[in-house]
């Protein structure tokens, strides 16, 4: 049976192992200056090279020639080890011995003696499959090993790993390998099999490979064998079934250019010649960022050929940033819902994109927005009367479905803030006892009433028309939580906690949040202190509004008064009663 090349071609020495010299670097001089860890992690995505440089660790510190570090692949201990036959290097697949009887099954044995070598290795592969009474049991192991022993752990998902384990580790973060570097080693290794490939193709590879070495190595080699021993672009496009990318280039053209009939039929077209939606989506996702990025300014790291290169840059010569930004967004977000062959969403994407600046202009659902602009806020009728301030008497003859009238009307509205008074105390009692001290205490405290004439003074500011903008929030609500609805910040979903939001409005360049609870008003407010979650709310908001706003939270004034009430229940049957209260007093502490 032959060899797969990823197996032909897995390195030998940490100098062969690619895209990890900081890695590679750091466990070179620790061979050399005999100061090894008991304990190591590494950690990062698939086929990076952990497993690989684990097992070359493995025959460093056993070498008996080895040199600056490096294994010599020529005594006993490395070519045992190379020919997966030693007995001193242990490999344990934690997600099939992940229990705890697997790890006092190694706890017994880790105490013998190597057989042949200096040291015995143990690498566990997929640590954080273990259990937690596993990790637990070999915790005490991890921290104080035998002289002789070096565990090794290997973990795609740092994040399941305790933090107790990690911290009795040496910890090492593979990176994903650049682009160039695949391509450098699927080039290597096509000179060296005979294989006869085009450059394109081995770009394409690389780019479908994500960072994978490995990835990359298997698509090559299914390449290879399917087409006898070439590797061209159209085989490569065939094999991941993805369009040319002329095909994809028409399509981000039709999402820019907002021409939803003929992005449609492209997707329609993708579907019947039954390429994969999903790496479709793909491509156009990276042709809108490449555009995005050359209209910025950055062509460096954009590894395209010229003729590509100069659609791209014609595009984004010709389209504005914001349209390509909002196109990009909407398509990434796209990306997890779509199945390998369903269409649904990247037609919704297409079109979502296509209308985002007509709704941002006109309003959701194009219905026109009122203008409330300076200029406009003196008239109600501005084809039949000039633009003035209205006066006092005239806000009571104004049309009653006049919108301004329902910005007026939360000014009118304002009353003091009183104690009800029960009816059967009205009867029993005289007119100086019908006011509870609580009652006149909060009547004291409560704005005074305004009169016609202070509030004629109020209607009459235009800043103040102007600057609580209610007819826009009643749209900007919903679209917020509809917008906000998936968005997690450090520890809430933002959507969530705006549900109990029961209104918003402008004050200047602020826009105030009226919430009902205390509970989700402070969870948002401290969600907003973090820059990076205020810097998205801020950015959505300013998609839909086009104004950028800070934000301020308040609570309801209702919920805020109802919090110092005595509204119990036993409270609440002495005074149907006709009892008063007199004083209220701070039990808690005492």
């Amino acid at each position: 049976m032959s060899e797969v090349l990823y197996r032909k071609w897995r390195p030998k020495k940490l100098s062969d192992v690619v895209g990890q010299d900081h890695i590679t670097r750091t466990l070179r001089q620790a061979v050399v200056s005999q100061r090894i860890a008991h304990a190591y992690l590494f950690c990062g995505p698939r086929g990076t090279g952990k497993t690989s440089t684990a097992r070359i660790m493995a025959k460093s510190v056993n070498c008996e020639q080895n040199t600056d570090g490096e294994p010599c692949d020529q005594c006993n201990s490395c070519k045992s080890i190379s020919e997966s036959r030693a007995l001193d290097l242990i490999e344990i697949d934690a997600a099939s011995h992940r229990g705890i009887d697997d790890v006092r099954n190694l706890k017994d044995k880790v105490n013998f003696q190597p057989n042949e070598s200096k040291y015995k290795v143990y690498i566990v592969d997929e640590v954080h499959m273990m259990t937690d009474p596993a990790f637990n049991a070999l915790l005490k192991t991890i921290e104080e090993p035998p002289p002789h022993a070096i565990f090794i752990l290997a973990t795609t998902e740092f994040h399941r790993v305790p933090s107790t384990i990690v911290s009795r580790c040496q910890r090492f973060e593979f990176q994903r390998i650049s682009n160039e570097n695949i391509e450098t080693c699927i080039s290597q290794i096509c000179e060296q099999e005979g294989i006869e490939y085009e450059n394109q193709a081995i770009n394409l590879i690389a780019l479908n490979s994500y960072g994978s070495l490995r990835d990359a190595e298997n698509l090559l080699e299914q390449v290879s064998i399917s087409h006898n021993g070439t590797v061209y672009l159209e085989n490569v496009q065939t094999l991941l079934g993805i369009g040319k990318d002329e095909l994809a280039l028409e399509f981000v053209n039709a999402a820019i250019n907002k021409d939803i009939s003929s992005g449609l039929s492209l997707i329609s077209d993708v579907a019947q010649k039954g390429l994969d939606i999903k790496r479709f989506q793909q491509q156009v996702v990276d042709y809108l960022r490449y555009t995005l990025l050359v209209k910025s300014g950055v062509t460096k790291n954009i590894n395209l050929d010229s003729i590509t290169f100069g659609h791209i840059e014609k595009l984004a010569n010709d389209t504005s940033i914001e349209t390509i930004l909002s196109a990009t967004k909407i398509f990434e977000e796209a990306s997890p819902k779509l199945l390998s062959n369903h269409t649904l969403h990247m037609e919704l994407a297409l079109i979502e994109s296509s209308l985002t600046g007509e709704l941002t202009q006109s309003g959701v659902q194009g219905l026109p927005q009122l203008d409330t602009s300076e200029n406009q806020l003196g008239t109600v009728k501005m084809d039949t009367e000039p633009a003035a301030a209205p006066e006092v008497e005239e806000d009571n003859n104004t049309d009653p479905a006049s919108p301004y009238n329902e910005e007026i009307s939360p000014i009118e509205d304002i009353k003091p803030i009183a104690e009800p008074i029960d009816d059967s105390i009205q009867d029993n009692q005289s007119n100086e006892e019908k006011i509870s001290p609580v009652a006149e205490i909060n009547a004291q405290d409560a704005p005074s009433h305004t009169s016609l004439a202070e509030k004629s003074d109020d209607i009459e500011s235009k800043d103040t028309v102007k600057d609580y903008n209610l007819d826009n929030s009643e749209q900007l609500l919903p679209e917020l939580q509809q917008k906000l609805k998936r968005y997690k910040g450090l520890r809430f979903v933002l959507g969530s906690l705006l549900l109990d939001c029961e209104s918003i409005y402008t004050d200047g360049d602020t826009l105030v949040l009226n919430h009902k609870t205390v509970g989700n008003r402070d969870r948002l407010e401290s969600e907003l202190e973090d820059p990076g979650v205020r810097e998205h709310v801020q950015k959505v908001v300013y998609d839909i509004t086009g104004t950028n706003y800070s934000f301020k939270l308040i609570l309801t004034d209702k919920n805020v008064d109802s919090s110092t009430k005595m509204s119990g229940h036993l409270v609440r049957v002495a005074r149907a009663m006709g009892a008063q209260i007199l004083e209220e007093e701070d039990k808690a502490n005492e």
